[in-house]
């Protein structure tokens, strides 16, 4: 599955989770292990306070406890 539709799917996530905050950018991704279309994957999230309106996520994407990509995105108050 190619990287750029993972990250669009943890952004979507992420707006979604945290509706008072919007992704103002991508700051980093790697990713560590190739993944299919069909695999099922756990997204976590921590989010890292800057000031009242920015903030710092940091995601992951697990397959059975395994990494498979960190990406990290920069989020401004909506």
């Amino acid at each position: 599955m190619p990287g750029s539709c993972l990250v669009e799917a943890l952004r979507r996530a992420l707006e979604e989770a945290l509706p008072a905050w919007r992704v103002r950018e991508l700051a980093g991704a790697r990713f560590r292990r190739f993944v299919a279309p069909e695999e099922e994957l756990e997204a976590t999230l921590h989010v890292v306070a800057g000031d009242t309106d920015a903030a710092e996520a940091r995601c992951a994407l697990l397959r059975q406890g395994v990494r498979c990509a960190d990406v990290r995105f920069l989020l401004r108050r909506r």
